[in-house]
């Protein structure tokens, strides 16, 4: 008997609206017997999970696959319709557990795919026009928010974060000592010499593993911090041209 997919996706690690394990566990209970998980976002075309799961609803391995959230699919709706025809197409099943669509169950059809997939596509629509609006309002204000890493916002204005943040393996005080560490401004330079030195993000982040105690980043910071690392060394890059001319 073909097995039954379960897919389930964030478009950010740290995402609190349905996050990756809840996902899981309420594919599961609805008989999901293999998980399929990736983070990334619904306006891409890279998810390569998702892709590999179509590929094998039209080899014949799945008999269907069960998603929490229509959008689950992609928030485009040519995106959703393609996957449907994909199903379709292969005799195997849809099952939307919020919309509450099973399309193995005779009394639906795939019909009310098509449907949700347009409302699907309005909501995101919406959803980027309102973050839109707030940036741009943002902006009107010049309000300073979400500082690059190693800045923070002190009197609505970008300054250099220079309070204790993390220390080097070596300098890791014993237990009960006071913690001296690096700001997150000289990690930050830190790690633009290390980048312009490597000229590869991958071992710019092994090298700050490496270098640094690891336990006091928060989660995710480390792929922040190297987008920073990455803009603020295109900045310097362009502003030398700039000098030079």
């Amino acid at each position: 008997m073909a097995a039954i997919a379960g897919y389930a996706r964030v478009s950010t690690s740290g995402q609190k609206d349905q996050p990756l394990d809840m996902q899981i566990e309420r594919l599961r209970n609805a008989g999901a017997t293999e998980i399929i998980s990736e983070v990334d976002s619904g306006r891409k075309d890279e998810r390569t999970k998702y892709l590999k799961l179509l590929q094998k609803v039209k080899e014949g391995l799945y008999e269907g696959a069960i998603f929490t959230r229509i959008d689950r699919l992609g928030r485009n709706a040519n995106e959703i319709l393609n996957s449907v025809e994909t199903f379709k197409k292969s005799g195997a099943y849809i099952k939307v557990l919020d919309q509450n669509i099973d399309t193995s169950d005779p009394r639906q059809d795939y019909f009310l795919l098509t449907i949700y997939a347009g409302l699907a596509q309005n909501e995101s629509d919406k959803l980027s026009e309102r973050v839109r609006h707030g940036w741009d309002y943002t902006r009107k204000l010049k309000k300073a928010v979400n500082p690059p890493f190693g800045y923070t916002v002190l009197a609505n204005k970008y300054v250099f974060d220079n309070e204790p943040f993390i220390c080097l393996l070596e300098d890791k005080p014993p237990k009960g000592e006071v913690f001296e560490g690096r700001s997150r401004y000289e990690v930050a330079v830190d790690a633009i010499e290390i980048f312009k030195a490597k000229r590869s993000l991958n071992s710019t982040v092994r090298e700050i593993n490496r270098k640094y105690l690891y336990a006091c980043w928060q989660r995710g910071r480390s792929s922040k911090l190297i987008n920073d690392v990455d803009i603020n060394l295109n900045y310097e890059e362009d502003s030398g041209k700039r000098n030079k001319r």
